[in-house]
């Protein structure tokens, strides 16, 4: 039961995290916006993560193969890169403190 929690707790991650990311693709540089700002920051801190990997991110974030990949490389990332992981979890729960609700879709 406690590794299927576990999973649960790490798939609930990942979709939110995703989620935030193709959001902070999309903020423009004039945001003024609190919200918009720390997804701009948020974007600034991951977008070398991924930006070459997945070049479409910026004009298709919605598209599923954007998603696709996003998914593969944060998951790669995740696996990877203990201090990455670390990191995320303080931006993901920054962006939660701050009330700002991820557009899941």
């Amino acid at each position: 039961m406690e590794l299927v929690n576990q999973r649960r707790i790490i798939q609930e991650f990942i979709v939110v995290t995703i989620a935030y990311i193709l959001e902070g693709a999309t903020t423009t540089k004039t945001s003024k916006d609190n919200k918009e700002v720390l997804l701009k920051q948020f974007w600034n801190w991951i977008r070398p993560f991924f930006i070459t990997v997945v070049p479409a991110i910026k004009q298709a974030p919605s598209s599923i193969s954007t998603k696709e990949i996003v998914f593969h490389r944060l998951i790669e990332l995740t696996q990877k890169d203990e201090k990455f992981l670390f990191d995320l979890q303080n931006q993901i729960a920054r962006l939660q403190e701050a009330g700002i609700k991820p557009k899941i879709t």
